[in-house]
């Protein structure tokens, strides 16, 4: 690759990582001399991958416009297939929401029962978008379990009985006749938080932790995601606290979710209650084990538990990864200042003071979109750089 051409692949990375970006900035964050990044710019406004609406000739005013990327260059989905449902968001090139859909998850028994659902969820977009489908590029998936990125497979969620060895790329590849992406549901997440921070952490490691119906982790800086050799780097969820604890879904005995995931939350609450004599909720809910927290004592030494495994288990993570910002979200994060509060105290029990001097932690963006709309960015990223 030239440099012209490496100059254009880096233009296109920023702005797919920063958003909109004036010509001056580019010049700064690239450091390439100016006249070289706006031959550069013209290029690939040239070939309607950027657009810059606010020029409308060669003096602009004193306010330098904004370089996107072309809103109908590639529209891309994004599907966030779930415990409890479904939903997915269909973007533009410059990354604007177009439209969105959601469906309640009913029968996962079967592969069949699963992919059928996701078909509704994009059947809906379709609808949606009427004679524009055609910009669509691309689908990517935000799975709900391990997933082996490289070839696309979706091996096993032990949260969705019905979704395993499935090879999740090439069906949606043939079914829609465009280009299709697999990547963990917590990736699509963490890639979300990461653009969310872009202007903060650039340069600096952000670790995002969903908790809820299982526990999931990731890890990017500078721009980059970490996946490790065999696209499983950051099962936080599995990192063994103790070795002679309950059993975990995924086999083992002792994981993070087996002391804090729902599966285990409910075991517990259930235990309380027949300890008690009384008679447990019909149903259990995250909001209502967290309201039930603020008043029941069996049910509050639950969750300070909770969160102190959640708490020990980052720790690990800090120690390791010596990130700038911690971000956590999923239902659990409805603990708020108990969950925070238990975190901070783990961490400086457990982790050097240095790696704490400047480490943020902070809630996670809850918008029902949120790992769609990173899951089809990340799609929508992939193919534009291909194309550089």
């Amino acid at each position: 690759m030239g440099r012209k051409s490496e100059l254009r692949l880096k233009i296109i990375e920023l702005i797919s990582l920063c958003g909109p970006l004036t010509r001056p900035e580019l010049i700064r964050r690239t450091g390439v001399r100016a006249a070289t990044v706006l031959e550069a710019v013209d290029e690939l406004k040239r070939a309607g991958l950027l657009h810059e609406p606010g020029r409308s000739g060669v003096r602009t005013g004193r306010r330098a416009p904004e370089l996107d990327i072309h809103p109908d260059r590639l529209w891309t989905v994004g599907i966030d297939f779930q415990e409890h449902d479904t939903t997915g968001v269909l973007i533009d090139g410059s990354g604007a929401i177009r439209a969105s859909a959601a469906v309640d998850a009913v029968n996962r028994e079967t592969l069949a029962a699963c992919r059928n659902e996701i078909r509704s969820v994009v059947h809906q977009l379709h609808d949606a978008a009427g004679d524009r489908w055609n910009l669509v590029g691309g689908i990517a998936l935000a799975d709900p379990g391990l997933v082996d990125i490289g070839n696309g497979i979706s091996v096993r969620s032990v949260n969705v009985p019905g979704w395993e060895n499935s090879r999740t790329r090439d069906w949606l590849e043939a079914e829609y006749q465009c280009r299709a992406a697999v990547w963990p549901g917590v990736m699509a997440g963490t890639y979300a938080e990461y653009i969310r921070h872009i202007d903060d952490f650039t340069d600096r490691g952000i670790i995002y932790l969903s908790a809820g119906e299982g526990i999931g982790a990731g890890f990017m800086k500078s721009g980059r995601y970490v996946i490790g050799d065999s696209f499983q780097a950051m099962e936080i969820g599995h990192i063994i606290l103790d070795s002679s604890g309950p059993l975990c879904r995924c086999g083992r005995r002792g994981c993070l979710e087996a002391f804090a995931g729902a599966a285990a939350i409910r075991r517990r609450i259930s235990a309380v209650y027949a300890e008690s004599g009384a008679a447990p909720p019909p149903k259990f809910s995250f909001e209502s084990f967290i309201a039930a927290a603020e008043t029941d004592p069996g049910i509050r030494q639950i969750a300070d538990d909770v969160c102190e495994c959640i708490g020990k288990a980052l720790a690990t993570a800090v120690t390791l990864l010596n990130p700038g910002v911690i971000v956590i979200g999923g239902r659990l994060a409805g603990l708020g200042g108990r969950l925070l509060g238990t975190i901070r105290r783990r961490l400086t029990a457990d982790c050097f003071p240095a790696i704490l001097s400047d480490l943020k932690l902070e809630f996670a963006d809850p918008a029902r979109e949120k790992t769609g709309r990173g899951a089809a960015l990340m799609l929508r990223n992939r193919i534009l750089l291909e194309e550089i």
